[in-house]
C-alpha cells in the first residue's frame, strides 16, 4: 500500500500519519517488533530517508522505540497527544481573564503529567468545524478539550458525534442533547450567593448578570429561584442585564441599580469583574461597602482580595475544571468511561468583608 502523492504533507508526515494510524486503532499491537525500514520502502514505496524521518517523529511522539541490533517496536505504554482547542477570547480578554486560563492549563498539565500524555493548545476565533474534522482526519491528536467564549454551538460537535472522536467541553453544556463536559453549577453558584445576602437580612437584592452565554443564563435563574424559595417578591427594576462580564459593564449596570428611588441595599454580580466595575460606581455615588451597600461576586480572582473591602465571592474551581476534564477525557481514550459523561464540580462560597447584615 502506497502514500498518496497528491497530499500537501511532506511524504515522511503522511507516512508517519499512516504508521500512527495503524498503532491507535490496533493494527500493530503494543510491544510488537515494526517492519523493517527496507520492508517500509517497499510497502509504501517511498525512500529509506523518508522512511527514517516518519520513525523518528513516531519516537519523539512516544508511539515507537528502537532498540539496538533488534528493531524499532510499537511502545508498550502509548503517550496520548491531547489538543485543548480555545474558541473566541480575542487577546484584550486573554489579558482579562488570564489567571482563569493560567489555573485551568495547570489543571490540564497536572492530569498529562500524571499519566505521561501530551498536551497542545490551538486558539482559533472561527472555522473551529473545519479545523476539528481535519484534525480527526489527520489523527495527530487522540482527543480535544475545548473551551468555548461564547455558547456550545451545534456546529462544534458535529464532526465529534459523528466519528465517536473524543472529546470534553470546558464549562460548557448543550441543555438540548447529552455531551461530555465538566461544568460547574450555574444556578446553585446564584442560589447560593442570593441566599447567603437573605440570609443577612437583605430583601432588595439587585442582580448583575448576562444572557449571552449559558452560565449567564442559569445564574439568572438561580436568582429568581432562590428569591421565590424565600417567598421573596421579583422586582423586575432590580434586575440588570449586562453586555458582557466586563468592568465597565458592571459599573454601568450598577450606576442605574444605585438611581432607582428605592436602590437595593445588596448586589449579586455574576462575575468578578463585574462586581469591580459595581465598586467603582458605588464609590462614585458616595456609597459605601458594605455599611451602605453589600456585594457578592463570582470566581474569585486574585483581585478579589485586594479590593477595598475584600470581596465576598463564589470561587469557582478552574484548576479542577481543568483536571478533572483531562482525566475524562484520557479514560475516554482508553475507553474505560462510557460517552456522554458530564461532570460537575463543586463551588465554594468566599466570605470576606464585602457583606454586611442589613440595618433596619
Amino acid at each position: 500500500m502506497s502514500i498518496t502523492r497528491l497530499s500537501a504533507k511532506p511524504l515522511y508526515e503522511q507516512l508517519k500519519d499512516t504508521l500512527r494510524r495503524q498503532i491507535l486503532e490496533g493494527e500493530l499491537q503494543p510491544g510488537v517488533l515494526m517492519p523493517s525500514e527496507r520492508q517500509l520502502c517497499e510497502q509504501h514505496e517511498v525512500s529509506s530517508t523518508t522512511v527514517r524521518r516518519a520513525l523518528q517523529e513516531l519516537v519523539r511522539e512516544g508511539l515507537v522505540r528502537r532498540r539496538a541490533g533488534l528493531g524499532t517496536f510499537v511502545s508498550t505504554k502509548i503517550r496520548r497527544r491531547i489538543l485543548l482547542i480555545v474558541v473566541g477570547f480575542e487577546k484584550p480578554a486573554w489579558r482579562e481573564r488570564s489567571y482563569f486560563f493560567s489555573d485551568l492549563i495547570a489543571g490540564i498539565a497536572a492530569a498529562t503529567w500524571e499519566s505521561s500524555a501530551i498536551f497542545s493548545v490551538v486558539h482559533v476565533e472561527d472555522s473551529v468545524e473545519s479545523l476539528v474534522s481535519s484534525m480527526i482526519e489527520e489523527m495527530a491528536y487522540d482527543g480535544f478539550l475545548l473551551r468555548l467564549e461564547g455558547d456550545l454551538e451545534d456546529e462544534y460537535l458535529i464532526p465529534l458525534l459523528e466519528t465517536g472522536f473524543p472529546y470534553v467541553v470546558i464549562k460548557r453544556y448543550a441543555p438540548h442533547r447529552p455531551i461530555n463536559c465538566v461544568v460547574v453549577d450555574d444556578e446553585q453558584i446564584a442560589i447560593r450567593a442570593t441566599n447567603h445576602l437573605i440570609e443577612l437580612g437583605h430583601t432588595r437584592i439587585g442582580l448583575i448578570s448576562t444572557q449571552n452565554v449559558v452560565h449567564g443564563r442559569d445564574r439568572y435563574q438561580g436568582y429568581l429561584k432562590a428569591l421565590e424559595s424565600r417567598g421573596l417578591d421579583i422586582d423586575p427594576s432590580l434586575i440588570c442585564l449586562a453586555k458582557d462580564y466586563y468592568e465597565e459593564h458592571g459599573f454601568e449596570a450598577a450606576a442605574k441599580l444605585l438611581a432607582l428611588r428605592d436602590r437595593p441595599t445588596a448586589i449579586f454580580a455574576a462575575s468578578d469583574l463585574l462586581a469591580v466595575g459595581a465598586y467603582s460606581a458605588i464609590e462614585e455615588a458616595g456609597l459605601r461597602i458594605p455599611e451602605d451597600i453589600s456585594v457578592v461576586g463570582c470566581a474569585d480572582i486574585p483581585a478579589a482580595v485586594s479590593l477595598s473591602p475584600p470581596l465576598t465571592t463564589i470561587r469557582v474551581p478552574y484548576y479542577d475544571l481543568g483536571l478533572e476534564a483531562t482525566k475524562l477525557l484520557l479514560d475516554l481514550i482508553c475507553n474505560s468511561a462510557q460517552p456522554p459523561k458530564k461532570i460537575t464540580i463543586g463551588h465554594e462560597l468566599v466570605v470576606r468583608e464585602s457583606c454586611g447584615r442589613l440595618r433596619v
